[in-house]
């Protein structure tokens, strides 16, 4: 049986595959990896260890759940994946009207595509802040 490890900085690496082997699971090197947090904004240099565990990839940033978490917990790379995916989207919009798609079909392909993905982010988001209020 094989598992996939996202080995953060706030659990021990070496806790993850002492945990997989404990549970006979395997641990799949090839999709795990190690992101160190630092602090942000932090004028000073900072050594960071060498990994913990050999074979695991150190990465600057990760996508988990469609959020982006960068190392320095900056959220300019996530906003730049969102930002591209609607331009790629307004491209295709444009490219359907300059060949001629009447404006009611591209109103209905806007809404399906660009409105649907806003409206599920807004939504997650705005849901969390309801879900407060109310318990």
């Amino acid at each position: 049986m094989e598992t996939t490890a996202v080995l953060l900085a706030a659990s021990s690496p070496i806790f993850c595959v002492n945990y997989a082997y404990k549970h006979n699971l395997k641990l799949n090197y090839k999709k795990s990896c190690e992101i160190p947090f630092v602090r942000p904004r932090c004028n000073r240099h900072i050594d960071v260890p060498p990994p913990a565990v050999k074979g695991v990839d150190r990465v600057q940033h990760i996508t988990a759940l469609g959020v982006t978490l960068s190392h320095n917990f900056s959220m300019t790379k996530h906003n730049d994946t969102v930002m591209a995916g609607y331009a790629r989207t307004l491209y295709g919009l444009r490219t359907l009207r300059a060949h001629g798609m009447p404006q009611a079909c591209l109103q209905i392909v806007f809404r399906s595509t660009a409105l649907a993905k806003f409206k599920k982010r807004y939504f997650a988001v705005s849901g969390l802040y309801s879900l407060k209020t109310v318990v």
